[in-house]
């Protein structure tokens, strides 16, 4: 049985690494879970019976690469991806390599699409040593932003998941909105608590550029603040489609990440891919730190990394400004400063 899972959730895996459609992904991902829920007895029945497929969430597909599994075998359907799958990018795999975690990641609780253990594990698979929860806060009701309830809740769940998970560690934290005024979606008190605080700007984006400026640099001084997501905005590709950049006076912006103390993110995501070059080369001049981060909504969005790798050694990004190339310890104790 944990064969023929763990062979649905790599498929899964591999999906999302190559920016599949949402639906194939889920199709494997809805089946392991069903799976999952089976008791060994039941699950060695329905194999044997042939009547898996009756389950309400495992499709033909899935059931062949059951079949194969229980078989000994690597499922047809699994070999074909593993032989497609390479290098994402050529460049910056030294940089890659000296990353201990990611800082920004999504779980089912806002708009991900998978359980926090699942991220987690998949991200310790991929040889991190932690990552940053960081789901989205209450404003951003599209992507179903966490209430304070809610928050206090999933900080409860991730300290039992450490408990289990140890060495490997979550880090409590939110992606939280950066508001009109500048100020932030989240009690301070509650942002107090929390290991990584992400500031996005997610409404508002065309805003004339003197007020964009004013409204970033006043959240960067927010002393609960680490790192500065995705700075532009923008989207360059995917299914939302594009969104250009906001304008603000980015020398200003980044003066004030030096001066406070807050990272700058090289988003990985491949529809953002933020920021872009002039403005990460205007940052790495100004002596900014940065964070390398996959803003992962699912697993295998996990293992791309590597673009925002590229990227950041292509405009000079010196890997010990990198805050995520720090073990947890120090890299905790900077963002308590």
């Amino acid at each position: 049985m944990t064969a023929a899972v763990d062979q649905l959730k790599q498929i899964a895996f591999l999906l999302e690494r190559a920016r599949a459609q949402t639906h194939r992904v889920r199709a494997f991902r809805k089946a392991a879970w069903a799976l999952e829920k089976l008791s060994p007895d039941e699950f060695e029945r329905r194999a044997a019976a042939g009547t898996l497929t009756e389950l309400p969430d495992v499709g033909p597909v899935s059931a062949k690469v059951v079949t194969e599994a229980l078989a000994g075998e690597t499922a047809g359907y699994l070999a074909k991806l593993e032989a497609e799958a390479g290098p994402l990018v050529q460049e910056g795999e030294g940089l890659r390599q000296a990353l201990r975690g990611d800082l920004h990641t999504h779980s089912e609780w806002s708009d991900g699409g998978s359980p926090i253990r699942e991220m987690a594990e998949t991200a310790r698979d991929l040889g991190h040593d932690y990552i940053a929860l960081t789901d989205h806060s209450p404003r951003l009701k599209v992507a179903r932003g966490l209430s304070v309830d809610r928050l206090r809740q999933q900080l409860d769940v991730v300290r039992r998941l450490n408990a289990e998970l140890a060495p490997f560690r979550i880090l409590t934290g939110i992606e939280v909105d950066i508001l009109e005024d500048g100020s932030l979606d989240q009690r301070p008190e509650l942002l107090a608590e929390l290991d990584v605080v992400v500031a996005s700007v997610h409404s508002k984006l065309r805003m004339p550029a003197e007020e964009m400026t004013r409204r970033m640099v006043t959240a960067i001084a927010n002393p609960a603040v680490d790192v500065l997501g995705h700075c532009t905005g923008r989207l360059i590709t995917g299914e939302r489609g594009t969104r250009p950049e906001s304008t603000f006076r980015a020398e200003i912006v980044f003066e004030a990440c030096r001066q406070f103390g807050v990272a700058v993110e090289i988003n990985s995501r491949p529809e953002r891919l933020d920021p872009p070059r002039r403005l990460l080369r205007l940052a790495v001049e100004q002596e900014c730190v940065f964070s390398i981060d996959t803003d992962a909504h699912a697993p295998g969005q996990l293992d791309w990394q590597p673009y925002g790798c590229a990227r950041a050694e292509e405009c000079g990004v010196p890997p010990e400004r990198v805050i995520n190339t720090r073990p947890v310890e120090e890299l905790l104790a900077w963002t308590r400063e």
